[in-house]
């Protein structure tokens, strides 16, 4: 049932199916991981269960007799859990509403929680689907923690269509419980349609505020908000999670373009690297994000709980005959020294390296280590042990790159141009798709993954992962710190 989950890893991701990426986009919305984990997702979200929109999302597939059995006994199972769950708490709402029960005015002044409750305690001998699309929208929007105005309006708007097909299908109820259930899903609709306008006009005015200011003023803050607001726009757009038009998408690219003209001109800090990429990242405010520093004991449950249960190494290189600066370097990437992101250059993008052995076997993890370590002979080099925690959003290179192709290109053309054209092919003897990290970002993915290293056998020993967004990724409080050029053996240096 819902509890259950997928494990992609390494290049895996390449062929996750559109059901699991809805997994990640509505785990990604879950203050705490454990909310997705647990048991009791079976009772308390039902929505991978009995949502048709969800279940639909690869495609109608005829349904053999013993899936369709299947389903029936799940669906049974949660409704019946749906009336035993709200029976104490529906006769605590009985002398709450004004009216006839079977009038939409009736349930004017429930909240949405309330609602929720009503429709599930609702019991005609089984719910349609059309019903429990409803009951599922809604108690998705009830249960997340959504910080984030353009995921709390996706929700809105799928809920409201989900209100807008039952009440069609429903027109003339003759049963009471029938015409109660139109009356509640009604007024609901009522709700969301005015919560849904309100968090529209709230989006648009704050994207249109922060344009007006930048158009006379063009200080490093007008010029961030500016870029920060049009990102969040085009990036929710390039989601689904709100609908542009085209003659809206020309507006808000032609403007993209002309912020990212002045975000090319702003400064860096010394310890970043001077690309349009890190100009970009500064402006929308990602190099500002932290990565979790935790103990042994913390971070082998966050590893447990990842969706890539395997470890992750990352090594800083010493400068020659400065070898006190790698640990340095390794403290400021943990976000210790209080200063942005450092986002390398590398053939998948910009961010920060990782290497993850590609095999299922944990032995292999010293293969991954030993590999990373080549990236740090001198002495003084240092290197992370890592996890990629429940903000992490991958996806990897060949994916990413028809994604940008074929709906970036297609609906943002003057932005597409920009980012594919904003960072060179080569970086010295570095040949690599620069700009990826970009794309990511703007699609909505913080990590980029590809293919690592071939053994002798002509197999790849691990995976790239690039984290251009420092807060997905949990750190083992210590790191290793090579006592020299010609001896890899390694102290260790604690990160607290």
């Amino acid at each position: 049932m819902s509890g259950s989950r997928t494990r992609p890893s390494g290049m895996g991701s390449d062929y996750k199916t559109k059901q699991e990426r809805e997994r990640e986009r509505i785990g990604s919305l879950f203050t705490d991981p454990q909310t997705m984990q647990s048991e009791v997702t079976q009772t308390d979200l039902s929505y991978f269960d009995l949502n048709t929109r969800f279940r639909n999302l690869d495609g109608k597939e005829k349904l053999t007799e013993e899936k369709k059995k299947t389903y029936l006994k799940t669906k049974e199972t949660i409704e019946s859990i749906w009336h035993q769950k709200t029976s104490d708490k529906v006769k605590n709402l009985a002398s709450q509403g004004h009216g006839l029960n079977t009038s939409e005015g009736y349930y004017a002044s429930f909240s949405l929680k309330e609602l929720e409750i009503l429709l599930k305690n609702n019991d005609r001998g089984g719910n349609s689907e059309e019903y429990n699309d409803v009951v599922t929208d809604l108690e998705l929007l009830n249960s997340v923690n959504v910080v984030d105005v353009y995921s709390t309006y996706s929700l809105l708007s799928r809920l409201q269509a989900s209100c807008q097909k039952y009440t069609k299908t429903r027109r003339r109820p003759w049963s009471t419980k029938g015409k109660i259930r139109k009356a509640i899903i009604g007024q609901l609709e009522k709700k969301i349609t005015t919560e849904k306008e309100e968090h529209h006009r709230r989006i648009f005015d704050s994207v249109d505020q922060a344009w007006d200011t930048f158009v006379t003023d063009k200080s490093v803050a007008s010029v961030n908000r500016a870029c920060k607001e049009h990102f969040e726009l085009i990036s929710a757009s390039l989601q689904d999670k709100i609908t542009l038009d085209s003659t809206e998408k020309r507006k808000y690219d032609v403007r993209m373009r002309e912020i990212l003209t002045e975000v090319e001109k702003q400064p860096v800090d010394a310890e970043q690297n001077p690309t349009k990429t890190t100009r970009l990242f500064n402006a929308i405010g990602w190099t500002s994000r932290k990565p979790h520093i935790v103990d042994e004991d913390e971070f082998n449950e966050v590893l447990e709980r990842s969706e890539y249960p395997k470890k992750l190494y990352h090594t800083i290189a010493a400068p020659k005959y400065e070898p006190e600066k790698g640990v340095t370097m390794g403290r400021q990437l943990a976000g210790l020294s209080n200063t942005r992101h450092y986002m390398s250059h590398g053939i998948y993008g910009k961010g920060t390296y990782m290497t993850m052995r590609k095999s299922d076997d944990p032995e292999d993890d010293l293969v991954s280590s030993e590999h990373c370590w080549t990236y740090g002979k001198t002495e003084g080099s240092v290197q992370f042990t890592l996890a990629l925690n429940e903000r992490a959003r991958v996806i990897s290179t060949g994916v990413l790159e028809k994604q940008a192709n074929d709906i970036i290109s297609k609906q943002f053309p003057k932005l597409y141009d920009w980012i594919r054209t904003s960072e060179p092919m080569a970086v010295k003897m570095l040949i690599g798709k620069h700009w990826q990290s970009s794309f990511a970002a703007f699609l909505g993915y913080n990590v980029i993954t590809g293919m690592g290293t071939i053994s002798s056998k002509g197999e790849p020993t691990c995976d790239y992962f690039v984290a251009c967004d420092r807060s997905v990724l949990t750190i083992l409080d210590e790191m290793q710190r090579r006592i020299s050029a010609d001896n890899p053996m390694t102290t260790t240096v604690g990160l607290k």
